[in-house]
């Protein structure tokens, strides 16, 4: 995955970002959101060896991303233009990884409509998100942190190693 990536400022000191492809993305995962979450789930694919790039719409985590060679491009995960990007239509799979509602209806949207072969996997705090999600999205895979949480300690307690 060979990315250059332009940062260019206006007058206005604002941020727009260009991304410049020499080798096409395909077969890749898409990580919206670089917080804690997502870079865990980017550390995981790179140790995989899965071909991934994460968009972040926190420049500070982006520029700090960059900087120790992570994949990640600053916009905003809810526009098209941005999706399309990042070759969506040949990813593999999109994992949404960060917590703010709205916005994961609105991106939730959004890939319903550009998004058709990859497989979408999110995150969510409650039951509650879940079932309304699942209404709208009914091929999404929707986890519940909480749960895999419970999930993770109890397997712990089973195997006897805590």
């Amino acid at each position: 995955m060979d990315l250059l990536v332009h940062l260019i400022y206006d007058k206005e000191e604002n941020i727009d970002i260009e991304i410049e492809k020499k080798h096409d993305l395909y077969d890749h995962i898409i990580v919206l959101g670089y917080g804690r979450l997502g870079r865990k789930i980017c550390e995981k694919l790179e140790l995989n060896n899965i071909k991934y790039i994460a968009i972040e719409s926190n420049m500070h985590n982006v520029k700090e991303a960059q900087r120790s060679g992570q994949y990640v491009i600053f916009g905003n995960a809810g526009k098209r233009s941005i999706l399309e990007s990042v070759n969506i239509s040949e990813a593999s799979a999109v994992v949404i990884a960060f917590d703010n509602s709205k916005k994961l209806h609105l991106v939730c949207n959004v890939l319903s409509k550009i998004a058709t072969k990859a497989k979408v996997v999110i995150k969510v705090n409650q039951f509650k998100e879940k079932d309304e999600l699942l209404k709208e999205f009914p091929n999404y895979k929707i986890v519940v942190g909480t749960e895999q949480v419970a999930n993770g300690m109890v397997d712990s307690v089973l195997a006897c190693e805590i």
